[in-house]
C-alpha cells in the first residue's frame, strides 16, 4: 500500500467567478488577489498560501500555519463560502495522523477536528458541500474504510467497505460533489485506477459503483474552483475531463469528455482561473519544475465543462505536498481580512 496519503462550490459562486474573470485585469491588485493556494511542504515546515495570478504564475505568499519539527503539514480542502480551510498533521515519528479546521483571517485559531490512532489512514479530506462540513475517508489497520462527516451530532459514518469495494484497489483520494455524493479514487498500485461515485444521501445506506478507469496510478483528484471538470492527477500521467465522463478513459477521450495532459506525470496538482474564461493546471512534478498547463472547456457551461482541450503550456512555481485551492472574491469578499494581512496559527 501506499505509506503517504496526501491528496484538491456551489453554483452561484461560479457564477460570481465567471463574471468577475471577464472584468478588466487592472481590476485584481497584486495587493489583494482574488484566488490562491493553500500548500504545505516537508516535515517541520508550515502551511503557506500563495496568490495566483490569471497567468498561472504565482504571486504573494504568507505563512498560515506554523510547523514544528518531526510533523508533516498538508492542506487538504477549503470551505464553500471561502471563510475556513482544513489541513492534516503527519506525524514523522509516530506516523499517525491528524485533522484540523482553521479560520482564514488576521488571528486564525486552528481547531483539531479528529485525531487517528497508530495504523489508521486519513486517505481523504474534503468539504461536505451538501451538509457544509469537513469529510474524511479513513482506513483502519484491516484495509475498511468509512466516509465520515462532521455533522451537529459529532463524526458520523456516511459509508462503509473494504479493498473488494474498489475491486481490490486501494483508495487515495477524496472529493465532495453537489447532490450528497463523492468522489473516490483508487489503483491497485500500478496497472489499473478507478473512479467510484459513492451516493450518501438520506437514511440509506451509502451506494457505491465504478464510473470511469484508465491504466497506470492516479494519486489525486485536483482541487479547483470550478466543479464541472473532474482532473485525475497521478505519476503516470493526468487526464482534464468533464464530470460526466465514464467508461475507460481511453473512450471518454474519443467521445471529447477527457483530455491527456501533456507531460502530466504528477503527485499534486490545483486547477485555478485563467483570462477569458480559460484556466490552468499547476502540476508539481516529484523529478522536474512545477507545471502550468491552460485548458478551457469548449461548448461548457456552468454544469458541465463539455470537451475539454488544452493549450498553451509553460513553468510556474508553485509547489507543495498538496493544494487546496480558495475563491477569496473581489467586489464581493468572502475573506474579509487583505491577503497582506492573513495571519498564521501555531499548533
Amino acid at each position: 500500500m501506499k505509506l503517504f496519503v496526501f491528496p484538491s462550490k456551489a453554483l452561484f459562486t461560479s457564477l460570481i467567478a465567471f463574471a468577475i474573470v471577464s472584468l478588466p485585469t487592472q481590476v485584481f491588485a497584486a495587493e489583494d488577489p482574488f484566488q490562491a493556494v493553500f500548500h504545505g511542504s516537508g516535515c517541520g515546515d508550515p502551511i503557506k498560501i500563495s496568490s495566483v495570478l490569471t497567468s498561472g504564475q504565482v504571486g504573494s505568499e504568507r505563512t498560515v500555519v506554523k510547523g514544528k519539527p518531526g510533523y508533516l503539514l498538508s492542506a487538504k480542502a477549503v470551505s464553500t463560502d471561502s471563510k475556513h480551510f482544513l489541513f492534516t498533521s503527519w506525524n514523522c515519528t509516530t506516523k499517525t495522523f491528524s485533522l484540523y479546521q482553521q479560520n482564514i483571517g488576521k488571528k486564525p485559531t486552528a481547531k483539531l477536528l479528529m485525531a487517528l490512532p497508530a495504523d489508521w489512514w486519513m486517505v481523504g479530506v474534503t468539504w461536505d458541500i451538501a451538509r457544509g462540513a469537513p469529510a474524511v475517508l479513513v482506513q483502519n489497520p484491516d484495509y475498511e474504510y468509512q466516509i465520515q462527516a462532521l455533522l451537529p451530532s459529532g463524526w458520523t459514518p456516511l459509508w462503509t467497505g473494504d479493498r473488494s469495494s474498489f475491486g481490490g484497489r486501494f483508495p487515495s483520494d477524496l472529493q465532495s460533489r453537489s447532490g450528497y455524493e463523492y468522489l473516490v479514487i483508487a489503483d491497485d498500485l500500478g496497472a489499473t485506477w478507478g473512479m467510484y461515485r459513492v451516493s450518501t444521501s438520506g437514511s440509506y445506506s451509502g451506494y457505491m459503483g465504478e464510473v470511469l478507469t484508465g491504466p497506470g496510478e492516479i494519486h489525486s483528484i485536483a482541487d479547483s474552483f470550478t466543479r464541472n471538470t473532474t482532473i485525475f492527477i497521478g505519476p503516470d500521467g493526468s487526464w482534464i475531463c468533464d464530470w460526466s465522463a465514464s467508461g475507460t478513459v481511453q473512450a471518454a477521450i474519443s467521445q471529447g469528455k477527457c483530455v491527456t495532459v501533456p507531460g502530466g506525470a504528477s503527485y499534486y496538482g490545483v486547477g485555478v482561473l485563467g483570462k477569458g474564461g480559460n484556466q490552468w493546471l499547476l502540476l508539481d512534478p516529484t523529478m522536474s519544475l512545477p507545471s502550468r498547463t491552460e485548458f478551457k472547456c469548449v461548448g461548457g457551461n456552468f454544469i458541465s465543462c463539455g470537451t475539454p482541450v488544452v493549450g498553451k503550456r509553460g513553468t510556474t512555481s508553485l509547489r507543495g505536498n498538496d493544494f487546496a485551492y480558495v475563491y477569496l472574491g473581489n467586489s464581493v469578499k468572502f475573506v474579509k481580512t487583505k491577503f497582506k494581512n492573513l495571519g498564521s496559527s501555531r499548533i
